[in-house]
């Protein structure tokens, strides 16, 4: 049966949108500042159309990307055999769940979770999410997350009262939005220590109004 998110997210129109999305500012800032990037193995994780992988690619890493839905695979390869033809990068964008990653330990240097931690269905599920990707990041790597919280809660959104903090979209998305506290809680709970300062801000995406929570983490020894 196919689900209200596979349906949403694989929907031609929505993987066009997300296809033309240009890379994050602020990630690629990040980014551009790490030095030997052909030595560092990265992982776009829900990487959607491709617009923060293609700028991994382009800035050297040693890049590979996911996403849960094929059609955004599907973007995203198109997406990156317009700037290379190399096989090898095409081979490692693939479609897996952020629940379980398939990755060996301590894999990645750098991992970009950009707006996928939320886009569960309990908290359990975030907690997965958050296991998984610390598991494959290498001791004092670095992950870059943005997420949504639960600091402004837009009032079209409908409360599931069976699951704390999950919450459904007019659309039938369902998603975890966490105060900050526990969600910082959970990722020091897996050796994901805050890096840098924590970048907090409300933004209006295709599915209504949001609290944005963004930050570097870095994984303990």
């Amino acid at each position: 049966m196919t689900t209200a998110e596979e349906r949403f997210w694989n929907n031609p129109e929505v993987v066009k949108e997300f296809e033309l999305m240009p890379p994050s500012p602020y990630w690629k800032k990040f980014f551009q500042q790490i030095k030997n990037p052909a030595s560092k193995k990265v992982l776009d994780i829900g990487c959607g159309g491709g617009r923060n992988t293609q700028m991994l690619i382009e800035l050297n890493f040693n890049t590979y990307a996911c996403d849960y839905y094929i059609e955004m695979v599907k973007a995203t390869r198109k997406r990156i055999a317009r700037i290379t033809n190399d096989q090898n990068i095409k081979k490692r964008i693939i479609q897996a769940s952020m629940l379980d990653l398939p990755y060996p330990d301590e894999y990645f240097n750098l991992i970009l979770a950009n707006g996928v931690f939320h886009n569960v269905s309990s908290k359990k599920e975030m907690e997965t999410a958050i296991k998984e990707s610390s598991r494959v990041l290498k001791p004092k790597g670095q992950i870059c997350v943005n997420l949504f919280s639960n600091t402004f809660i837009d009032s079209k959104l409908y409360k599931i009262n069976t699951e704390k903090y999950i919450y459904v979209t007019p659309q039938g998305l369902t998603m975890a939005l966490l105060p900050k506290k526990t969600f910082l809680k959970i990722m020091e709970n897996y050796n994901l220590i805050l890096d840098n300062q924590l970048t907090e801000y409300k933004r209006e995406v295709s599915t209504g109004k949001r609290w944005v929570i963004r930050g570097i983490f870095r994984k303990k020894l």
